[in-house]
């Protein structure tokens, strides 16, 4: 019962529902141990074996109460790939009922997820026959199974909810519920060991631990289709439109350093982003702590969400006098802002239109958005190209060529920075994603070569295929399948899956965090106030 309740939101059981599908557990545990040489193959233990059970029956029991899990992924399945579900026919697949697909994937996408070193492709004999012999088993109870209303309540969520409520239940979905919450609740737990043994001694580790789980609970990207826990929440919630668009803002926190400017009034406490310079008015009650402890002008590091249209401080908060870290403080205003929903309007006006401007200035000097080249010193003079090109069509040319003739020590300070990353490579190429900037590549003339080979070995052929479904940043491998020829692309061993039908799920699988909001990352500061914060280092 323990195992059941793991991946429930609740801590404790219902004789008559849980039993009944604890016992369905342990038939479909007995149905995936028949398999035995794979699992052992896979060196996946009894522990992992009982959990995969468990996922497998809580999709059956979504689908008997009509909880909406699995049929908000499909649907969004179906708006970004086109099909409910990736790798399958679905001719008889059958959007209101359970399918052997399903079941299928889910077994797949829990073997691939966390035992990967021999990789099977989905429709591997195991993973079909056991979605098959499971569903029959689920369609032999399927009159006498009970639904609950629990569910029903706990995604209904009313306008003047408490963050801190409905926040209790986007734990549970992102860290312990049948799909992301597997995923996210295995990766959380490798993490904090992790952090555990290096930073146990840490006077912030507490504080560490907590922001860790808050990563996972609002803005990582999952392997189920690259959605995020509160994007998939807003799917299955009951509640008005303009709550959901809430729930999906969560995942844009505004973070990080914040200066306490006192209290505002009896309900609010101000803020002042120490980058930005954004006012921010932070619910009082949202502050587990005693807020009375800091100080005016104390830098407060946290984070802050929007609901009920008032910010709530969400996760831990650490503080500190500003004289105490002034040359961390410095080098806070040179960095990347990671955050960019966080600037306005026009600031984000301005960013976007700078991006699209050098993309404009890239094409116009080689043609496409792809530059191939064979040094470091050359991925250098192509950035700086760009640069001088982009001036030259905004009227400025004489103002960069001043800029070039002080950044020359810079350039180099880049080029070294550049062959510790690539050595001496002479495979290398600059890539402008679109909306965001360069990316600089390597192994790329191969990619190409491979792609226009008239035939390739299986090692060859397989390298491919890897290198075009995880090797790449999406919009570099979406490039090659539009500009190259595509014949070699096929799925390793016998797989009859589509691989090039195939391959947008392919990278909403491998790489999920490459399709959040794309941002191109500038600072904030003018090159003026650069210079100034430079001299003060």
């Amino acid at each position: 019962m323990s195992d059941w309740l793991k991946l429930k939101p609740y801590p404790n059981a219902n004789l008559r529902y849980d039993t009944f599908y604890l016992n369905l557990c342990n038939e479909v545990y007995e149905l995936l141990k028949s398999e035995e040489d794979f699992f052992d193959e896979k060196e996946m233990e009894r522990e992992q074996i009982k959990q995969l059970a468990c996922v497998i029956v809580s999709y059956y029991e979504d689908f008997i109460s009509e909880i909406g899990i699995w049929n908000a992924f499909t649907e969004h399945n179906k708006q970004t790939i086109g099909e409910y579900l990736p790798f399958y026919s679905l001719k008889d697949y059958d959007k209101e009922y359970i399918n052997w697909q399903d079941i299928a994937y889910l077994i797949w996408h829990y073997s691939i997820k966390w035992y990967d070193e021999t990789v099977h492709p989905a429709d591997y004999r195991v993973f079909v026959e056991l979605g098959k012999e499971i569903v029959e088993l689920f369609e032999e109870y399927i009159d006498e199974s009970p639904a609950t209303e629990l569910y029903d309540k706990l995604f209904t969520i009313e306008p003047d909810s408490n963050y801190f409520e409905f926040k209790s239940t986007l734990n549970w979905f992102s860290t312990e519920a049948y799909t992301m919450g597997i995923e996210f609740g295995n990766s959380i737990k490798k993490q904090l060991d992790e952090l555990s043994f290096k930073h146990k001694l840490n006077p912030n580790f507490g504080a560490m631990l907590y922001q860790v789980k808050e990563e996972f609970l609002c803005r990582k990207r999952s392997s189920f289709g690259a959605l995020n826990a509160p994007e998939w929440m807003a799917m299955i919630c009951k509640c008005s439109e303009d709550k959901k668009q809430e729930i999906r803002k969560l995942s844009e926190r505004h973070y990080k350093h914040f200066v306490h400017e006192g209290i505002a009034s009896k309900d609010f406490i101000k803020f002042r982003h120490y980058v930005t310079e954004r006012e921010y008015l932070v619910y009082r009650d949202s502050f587990q702590a005693n807020i009375g402890k800091i100080k005016e002008s104390d830098i407060c590091e946290m984070y802050l969400v929007q609901w009920d249209k008032k910010w709530w401080l969400s996760g831990a908060m650490m503080s500190y006098p500003q004289s105490s870290a002034k040359k961390e403080l410095r080098g806070v205003k040179l960095k990347q802002l990671e955050n960019q929903w966080i600037l306005d309007e026009k600031a984000l006006a301005s960013n976007k239109e700078s991006a699209i401007d050098m993309e404009k200035a890239f094409v116009q000097l080689y043609g496409s958005r792809l530059k191939l080249c064979s040094s470091v010193e050359e991925i250098q003079e192509i950035l700086m190209d760009v640069s001088e090109q982009n001036a030259k069509n905004k009227g400025t040319h004489d103002k960069f060529a001043e800029r070039k003739k002080e950044n020359n020590a810079n350039d180099s300070q880049i080029v070294a920075s550049l062959k510790k990353e690539f050595g001496k490579s002479t495979d290398l190429a600059v890539f402008f994603l679109k909306a965001q900037g360069t990316q600089m590549l390597i192994g790329t003339k191969e990619t190409i070569d491979a792609l226009q080979a008239k035939t390739l070995s299986r090692e060859d052929s397989t390298e491919l295929f890897i290198s075009l479904s995880n090797g790449y940043h999406p919009q570099v491998a979406q490039y090659f399948l539009e500009n190259y020829p595509t014949i070699n692309i096929k799925m390793p061993g016998l797989s009859q899956i589509n691989a090039l039908k195939n391959m947008p799920y392919f990278w909403r699988f491998n790489s999920p965090e490459e399709f959040d909001k794309a941002y191109p990352l500038y600072t904030t500061l003018s090159d003026e106030q650069v210079k100034e914060m430079e001299k003060m280092k």
